[in-house]
């Protein structure tokens, strides 16, 4: 509203303001949307109005670069400047380029001076305001700082270029495929291994190498894995250039990134396990083998123990049957049930004890006992047995023979033998008296004869010879005496004293 004075008065008029007062607060709002935005951003924003060739930067120039507003030049040759000399001409180049043509947006990457002398990568792009006549008045851009992308991206093609030589060095198929599981790369090795060039397997997959046999099972447990995206690992055979198949391990795993866990590719590996596979067969044909064997030879020790027509038993260190053979049922009569569990000399005769538990004891120490006892019959006989024993941890294993017979026929032989040495003995007693009988006449003849000899000198006076014959008497009476000395000797088992003899005297003395 406005006022003017007239000569009669004021003359007033009214105007309608209220559209251009809310058009003032939109672009207020707008500006200071713009405003906010702009310090929001990490992205150094520039305003250049050419006319003035005056450059206005936000705050991220500031916070990103280093640079503070004191230092900064408010013009486009400070910019200029601060451009890597090797991309000075380039950037000068493509943007005159656009601000002198017709095009509105303008794009450049290239190195950005920061305060402290290093240079950053930057994606510069700006957009170009042009009056109704065309010629450029005002450019605002937006500098994006790409040093950490680009430095990641370096290390991304390093990593990628480790990786391939590791991959291409590897004497096993190494393969990465799709989140589908679809190949798309592969090593050399499989080329070198198969004969098929490296793409065969990116284009046809794994029908062309794997076995017919192993074909289903393979891509199955594949689907699988995918389907669950759990990691992949079965046994397949390859085909080789000359067309022999080996047998290879393959393993495959999921590749997650991003934190939300999802699979952008399948990472994988199929090594040559054949020996391997060939060392499994083996080892499992001799364990079939040797289960085959063990059988047989169980088998054949149950034959033994079930058929053995000695005793077998399995005792412990107390001295309790704990597993016992038929043997002690056709041999002893009694049941199994009757024998285990229960203590041997319930079985064995009194006489016996001290010796079984000597000889059980002495095997749970480690011995290798032998012992002969006697064992009662059920129907209450007796019955000699020979045992030999041997530990075995906390058990021992025993068996015994039925020497019963034995023993009658050695008490029989030893009666025969005491019969014949007696019949011998009276023969040698009959022997031996009529050698001492004929001894003892022959003394007995040299007495009686000298005597009478000694009489019928007497009788003729002949008084001078009986002295001789009285010596003759006396030498066989003296060896008469030691006749009886040795056969006294003899009786009583006494050691005879053997003592020189002179044959001639011995003779003469006859």
């Amino acid at each position: 509203m406005r006022a003017y004075p007239v000569e009669e008065g004021l003359a007033v008029f009214f105007r309608d303001v209220s559209e251009e007062k809310a058009a003032n607060a939109a672009a207020r709002e707008t500006s200071e949307r713009l405003r906010l935005a702009v310090r929001a951003t990490n992205d150094a924003i520039w305003d250049w109005h050419f006319a003035t060739n005056h450059v206005l930067w936000n705050e991220a120039l500031e916070t990103a670069y280093g640079h503070a507003p004191v230092d900064v030049a408010p013009t486009g040759e400070w910019w200029i400047e601060h451009i890597h000399p090797e991309d000075r001409a380039k950037v000068d180049h493509s943007i005159h380029t656009v601000i002198d043509g017709t095009s509105e947006n303008w794009t450049e990457e290239y190195r950005f001076r920061r305060a402290d002398g290093t240079y950053a990568d930057v994606l510069d792009r700006g957009h170009v305001m042009r009056d109704e006549t065309g010629r450029a008045t005002r450019m605002i851009g937006a500098m994006l700082d790409l040093t950490e992308q680009r430095r990641s991206q370096a290390a991304l093609r390093a990593s990628e270029a480790r990786f391939r030589a590791f991959a291409e060095a590897l004497p096993v198929v190494l393969f990465t495929t799709d989140a589908e599981g679809r190949c798309d790369y592969v090593n050399p090795f499989f080329k070198a291994f198969t004969g098929h060039p490296v793409d065969a397997l990116v284009r046809l997959g794994w029908s062309e190498v794997l076995h017919p046999d192993d074909r289903g099972r393979s891509l199955a447990a594949w689907d699988e894995a995918r389907r669950t995206e759990s990691p992949f690992e079965v046994e397949y055979r390859f085909r080789r250039q000359d067309g022999v198949y080996r047998w290879f391990l393959g393993r495959s795993v999921p590749a997650r990134p991003t934190e939300d866990g999802t699979i952008l590719r399948w990472i994988g590996t199929c090594v040559d396990i054949q020996e391997i596979v060939e060392a499994r067969d083996a080892k499992e044909r001799q364990s079939e083998e040797l289960e085959r064997l063990v059988a047989e030879r169980t088998a054949e020790r149950d034959r033994m123990w079930d058929t053995s027509p000695d005793l077998m038993v399995i005792i412990d260190i107390a001295g309790v049957f704990l597993r016992v053979n038929p043997a002690w049922t056709s041999m002893l009569g009694y049941a199994t049930d009757e024998l285990v569990g229960h203590h041997v000399n319930e079985f064995v005769l009194p006489e016996d004890h001290a010796e079984t538990v000597k000889a059980y004891e002495t095997a749970a120490a480690g011995g290798r006992p032998t012992i002969e006892n006697r064992y009662r019959h059920k129907d209450g006989s007796v019955r000699w047995v020979s045992w030999v024993a041997a530990p075995a941890g906390e058990v021992t294993y025993a068996t015994g023979r039925d020497v019963t017979a034995a023993k009658e026929a050695a008490t029989e032989l030893e009666r025969a033998q005491d019969a014949l040495r007696q019949s011998q003995k009276m023969e040698a007693v009959g022997q031996l008296t009529g050698g001492l009988a004929h001894d003892f006449n022959n003394l007995l003849a040299g007495i009686s004869g000298s005597l009478e000899l000694m009489a019928t000198r007497i009788a003729q006076g002949r008084i001078a010879d009986v002295d001789r014959y009285l010596v003759a008497a006396q030498g066989a009476s003296k060896r008469a005496a030691a006749l009886t000395h040795r056969l006294l000797a003899f009786s009583r088992r006494q050691t005879l004293a053997p003592k020189p003899t002179s044959i001639n005297a011995l003779i003469m003395g006859m």
